[in-house]
C-alpha cells in the first residue's frame, strides 16, 4: 500500500490562478440605481455601500421586512420584528426606538458584495 503524497502548503490552491492584476477584488452593484462600488477590500465596499444605501432607505424597507421577520432588535431590548411585511413600519424598533438600518445595510451588503 502506498502512502498518499501530501502537497506543500504553498501548492494547496495551485489549481486557482494567482491574482496579479491591480484591479479591485470586490464589488457591489446597487440594484436600485446605476452606482457600483469597487475596492480591493470588502470593508471598503461595505462602508461606502452602507452610506450609499441611505439614499435607498425606503426601497430597502420591503427587503428588511422580509429578511428580518422574527429577528430581535439589534439594541438587545427584546423586541422581535413581526412576521408580516405589512406590519413592519420602518427600521426603528417599536419598543426602544433604535434605528436598525445601519446593521441591516451591512448584512444586506454581505449578501450582495461579489468577488470580481
Amino acid at each position: 500500500m502506498t502512502d498518499p503524497t501530501r502537497r506543500k502548503d504553498g501548492d494547496r490552491n495551485a489549481h486557482e490562478p494567482e491574482r496579479t492584476d491591480p484591479s479591485p477584488a470586490f464589488e457591489f452593484d446597487c440594484e436600485f440605481c446605476d452606482e457600483a462600488f469597487l475596492s480591493e477590500t470588502v470593508e471598503a465596499v461595505r462602508d461606502r455601500g452602507a452610506t450609499h444605501l441611505e439614499t435607498h432607505r425606503d426601497s430597502l424597507l420591503t427587503e428588511f421586512a422580509d429578511r428580518e421577520r422574527g429577528r430581535e432588535c439589534d439594541n438587545d431590548c427584546g423586541y422581535v420584528f413581526p412576521v408580516g411585511v405589512d406590519e413592519v413600519a420602518g427600521f426603528e424598533c417599536r419598543s426602544c426606538g433604535h434605528d436598525n438600518f445601519e446593521s441591516f445595510a451591512h448584512r444586506y451588503l454581505y449578501w450582495q458584495i461579489e468577488r470580481s
